[in-house]
């Protein structure tokens, strides 16, 4: 075998290898290249924010009675079912603690509400109006999100402090009672919420909440008591604007 063939034969498979080289590198820069799934983060629930909320108060109950200045009970002729609806504003701050795929949110918040909840009856001898005129709140709320953290759902307990005018007039025989007062009542709040992220600062809420005000004894210039014992359910939605 000759000098120059050997020179030939080494040549040509030095090009090959080269060749292949080539190839397999330019395979390596073409792969696709899988990016990896991005890190689910919290979607910041923690700060201050603040809001608006629409309601319609429902399902009212308060028991008009008349009672004499001894306290003696002389009729109890019905009921005032308050329902309405109800606007307000809020604003709060709230804490964001993660774990694992969720995170729990808690804090507080101040509101107030106006509206026309309010109920009326003529009967029995009897005349009775309520009216709510305005509605304050203290709430502290605590639940958790969603693995997405985009959703929070949460719990709401609270203390609720509203004015009322309350008007009762009638009479069972030679006992009369003519009431017509503006009085202030505390009561509780106990209720249910979610709240969902449009966006970064801006969220929609909608909340189911009891409130009852306990009972209140008024008395009209002449002595004749009744009690006043407000409750109503409240339905709301509402936008949040977060800080």
């Amino acid at each position: 075998m000759s000098v120059d063939f050997k020179i030939k034969q080494a040549g040509a498979a030095l090009f090959m290898l080269v060749g292949f080289a080539g190839a397999a590198n330019a395979g390596s820069l073409d792969a696709p290249q899988i990016d990896p799934q991005p890190m689910v983060s919290s979607s910041g629930w923690e700060g201050y924010y603040a809001g608006a909320r629409l309601g319609f108060g429902f399902a009212g109950d308060d028991e008009v009675g008349h009672r004499s200045a001894a306290g003696l009970l002389i009729a109890s002729p019905g009921t005032l079912a308050m329902d309405g609806g109800l606007v307000g504003l809020r604003m709060g701050w709230r804490r964001e603690k993660a774990y694992r795929n969720t995170s729990v949110v808690f804090g507080g918040e101040l509101s107030y509400e106006r509206g026309n909840l309010e109920d009326s009856f003529d009967k029995n001898g009897y005349e009775a109006s309520s009216k709510l005129d305005n509605l304050w709140g203290m709430r502290f709320k605590v639940g958790g999100t969603t693995p997405s953290r985009e959703t929070l759902f949460y719990g709401i307990l609270g203390y609720a402090r509203a004015e009322f005018d309350y008007e009762v007039a009638g009479a069972t025989g030679a006992e009369v009672i003519d009431l017509d007062t503006n009085t202030d009542l505390g009561g509780y709040i106990v209720g249910l919420g979610v709240e969902h992220k449009l966006s970064d600062p801006l969220s929609v809420t909608a909340e189911w909440e009891f409130m009852e005000f306990g009972s209140t004894k008024l008395t009209d210039s002449a002595g004749a008591v009744t009690s006043a014992t407000p409750k109503f359910q409240n339905f709301s939605i509402g936008l949040n604007y977060s800080f």
